[in-house]
């Protein structure tokens, strides 16, 4: 049916209108609830400014915290490159410095190594390690005592053994070797800072190498257990007996738990296990008052119990159980040299109780529960050989084969001792003893060491010993046994000429650089020969003579066995 114009133009109308409310509808629904639900409070437009803000300052903070960032490492790396170019300057100017020769250095840097190496004599031990261009060494012990005489003088050692060594063109990159070599690190340091420490194979220590070597020989000590004897002994140890078992006095100490041996148990071995050797027994402090006369301070010709003194003690003469024995009564010393002597006793105590042999001196017994240390053993009516062979208080002179009959004992003694690996280090002309039949005894072995296996070289950072009868290479720090091979032959000089090992107004000053001049011819064995000892076969004598030299070779390696040196001075008896 068709619509009249009219209902059309009215449905037009309507349809207007209709989709004019929808419109509206949907402007009242987006406005008033799909706006209350995503934004109820009208708060997001407030939220979305704080986040806009908090973002703008976070890029802020960012932004000036990598600025800080930069600057700081700017001014690190700055820094850096300054401290760098520093250290490189110092760097070049140590290696600078050492190819600069040796008597370029300023008088207070030679002042300041002396600092180092003057007290202990640390010196010494740098002298024996310097060698000319050649390889051999440079100073021989007539160099080291002339040193020693500018000592005495009130001037540095030190200083003059580097002024000498200077006139070679020595530069001091060569010193700071050689001082490292020796071990002392801290004149290494103080000479060159900025250079590092070469590779010598061995471990480095801040402290100095220690040089302890007796200069008695020059104040003349009377250490002994019979007659009066010139010594240059460290700690003289008389001759030893066995203990009596029956002993009534050598007791069984059941509180041998000591304080000093509660220390020395950390150091050397324990109490107990002292308490274990055998025959050697400790005695109570009390027992060796009352026998010696309450140590006695007046000599033995006089009516006290005195017989002489070394550098570690007082030697007193006693009556235990009806037997003349002898006393050693350590000294009293400072805290810094006591655990030093601890050690000494209990290597003596050690070493003599499980060694016996018929020429090493024999422990009779052992005090530490007293205020000072004390060893006990026989008085030796023979006396030390250095009195006998200068015939101190009229002695009679010891015969030729008297001496060879020493010469053997010696030798005897040493080569079991080296059979038990152990290292005497202090062989000299005092420390060998004489019985009533004249059999010769080594004695004191408080710096006995137990060598390497198969002879091999220790090394020791204190050098120990008698520095006139000492090897070259024990002055640098070497432990090996052919090097009281050395000293041996240093005492036989002695039996062939009756002379002190140095003797400042005699030349050579050294005995031991007597074999130089036999050897260049410049003086003849009969010039030197001991007259005393009566009618000697030349041949004997050149064949004793011959025997000293080898024993004397500056290289160990040359030198004989203390096993062959024994064979040949049986040889040599049988001319």
């Amino acid at each position: 049916m068709a619509m009249a114009p009219a209902e059309m133009k009215e449905g037009k109308a309507v349809t207007a209108r209709s989709s004019k409310n929808t419109s509206k509808v949907k402007d009242f629904w987006y406005k008033n609830v799909c706006g209350k639900i995503t934004n109820p409070t009208g708060a997001e437009d407030s939220r979305a400014d704080s986040q806009a803000d908090s973002r703008a300052d976070s890029q802020a903070d960012s932004r000036a915290d990598s600025q800080a960032d930069s600057q700081a490492d700017s001014q690190a790396d700055a820094v850096k490159s300054m401290v760098g170019d520093q250290v490189k300057a110092e760097a070049e100017k140590q290696q600078a410095k050492s190819k600069a020769f040796l008597r370029s250095l300023r008088p207070s840097e030679l002042h300041g190594l002396a600092g180092l190496l003057d007290p202990d004599d640390n010196w010494r031990s740098l002298a024996a390690h310097i060698r000319n261009p050649g390889g051999e060494f440079r100073y021989s012990m007539v160099h080291i005592r002339k040193f020693e005489a500018v000592q005495r003088c009130g001037k540095s050692p030190t200083v003059e053994l580097l002024y000498d060594w200077g006139t070679t063109n020595i530069t001091v990159g060569q010193l700071h070797q050689v001082l490292c070599e020796s071990g002392f690190t801290s004149a290494a340091v103080t000479l060159l800072p900025g250079v590092s420490l070469p590779d010598t194979g061995k471990p480095y220590s801040h402290s100095l190498l220690v040089v302890q070597c007796s200069d008695a020989l020059l104040e003349k000590e009377n250490v002994h257990t019979g007659q009066p004897c010139t010594s240059n002994t460290r700690g003289f140890a008389p001759t030893m007996v066995y203990a009596d078992p029956c002993n009534p006095m050598l007791k069984k100490n059941e509180h041998f738990s000591s304080n000093f041996c509660n220390r020395a148990h950390s150091d050397t071995c324990g109490a107990t296990e002292v308490a274990s050797y055998g025959d050697v027994q400790p005695v109570e402090f009390s027992t060796l008052l009352h026998i010696t006369k309450n140590f006695n301070n007046e000599p033995v010709k006089e009516g006290g119990s005195w017989l002489g003194e070394g550098g570690f003690g007082v030697v007193y003469l006693g009556h235990l159980n009806d037997k003349l024995v002898a006393v050693k009564k350590l000294s009293n010393q400072c805290e810094e040299g006591s655990d030093t002597m601890r050690k000494q006793f209990l290597q003596e105590i050690h070493t003599l109780a499980s060694c016996r042999h018929k020429n090493l001196v024999e422990l009779l017994g052992f005090s530490c529960d007293g205020p000072q240390l004390c060893l006990i053993y026989a008085y030796m009516s023979g006396g030390c050989l250095t009195s006998r062979l200068t015939c101190t208080d009229e002695l009679t002179p010891l015969s030729w084969a008297a001496r060879l009959d020493v010469a053997a004992d010696m030798s005897r003694g040493l080569a079991f001792l080296h059979q038990q690996n152990h290292v005497h280090r202090d062989i000299k002309s005092s420390n060998v003893l004489l019985d009533e039949n004249m059999v010769a005894k080594l004695a004191d072995f408080g710096l006995v060491r137990t060598g390497e296996a198969g002879g091999a070289t220790a090394l020791t950072s204190t050098v120990v010993g008698t520095t006139v009868y000492m090897a070259p290479e024990a002055l640098r720090g070497e432990i090996v046994a052919i090097s009281d091979v050395y000293s041996l032959g240093v005492v036989f000089l002695e039996l062939l000429t009756g002379l002190a090992p140095y003797d400042e107004q005699r030349e050579p000053v050294l005995l031991s650089s007597l074999v130089e001049e036999l050897e260049e011819e410049a003086r003849t064995i009969d010039e030197v020969m001991d007259r005393r000892m009566g009618m000697v076969d030349p041949k004997a004598l050149e064949c004793f003579l011959s025997l000293a030299c080898r024993c004397l070779a500056e290289r160990k390696r040359k030198r004989p066995s203390a096993a062959e040196v024994l064979q040949d001075v049986q040889e040599v008896s049988t001319l």
